[in-house]
């Protein structure tokens, strides 16, 4: 099983970043050397920041890619069309950062009912469903990627996938955990349980 960070980052009146995205991987444990990409919520009510909102983002997308060095785990925009209208202002220039884009519209096809947004041409992941049941009862959003759009590259990291699977769409369950503190001993148990069920 593939294991990535996924990070809120909400709104506030400051442009830095740092002990949010810390916290984050503070969070991921041991899991964080496995990790496959660094995914950044953007949704909410409100502008990421009241008079700056993309220097915040570009704070979080700094801290989490250079801070954290890492290299080919690209920093990945999760959002949707209408959360980046609220949030964002519908701003352009991250579109070089892959996008997992919320359309719960229950077609397991990338590219169905792709509108433009924030600059990009496509979505890198589409999250097409939320809250199923999946194996061993876990409570699961369903996802598919296309990696080749996801690593910004023809071809695979070393020990990912064979080549000729690449350019393939994958489908398959994220577990989607809020994690704080207190909560570590659940989260663990969630990794082992979902770990367990893919086997």
């Amino acid at each position: 099983m593939d294991v990535a960070i996924y990070l809120i980052v909400p709104s506030d009146t400051t442009t830095q970043t740092h002990s949010l995205i810390q916290a984050g991987r503070d969070a991921a444990g041991e899991e964080y050397q496995h990790i496959k990409f660094f995914a950044l919520d953007i949704e909410g009510d409100k502008l990421l920041h009241p008079t700056d909102p993309k220097a915040r983002l570009s704070d979080a997308i700094h801290n989490a890619g250079v801070v954290d060095r890492l290299e080919d785990r690209p920093v990945v925009i999760y959002t949707s069309v209408s959360k980046w209208k609220t949030v964002m202002d519908n701003a352009p220039g991250f579109n070089y950062y892959p996008l997992w884009d919320a359309r719960y519209d229950e077609l397991p096809d990338l590219d169905a009912n792709w509108v433009p947004y924030g600059g990009w041409e496509g979505r890198a992941i589409k999250q097409y469903s939320q809250n199923r049941i999946v194996a061993g009862g876990i409570s699961a959003d369903l996802n598919v990627v296309h990696l080749g759009r996801l690593f910004g590259t023809s071809e695979p990291p070393s020990g990912y996938v064979d080549a000729e699977d690449w350019e393939a769409r994958y489908e398959g369950a994220c577990v989607l955990l809020a994690v704080a503190d207190e909560n570590i001993t659940k989260l663990e148990a969630k990794i082992t349980a979902a770990r367990k069920a893919l086997e």
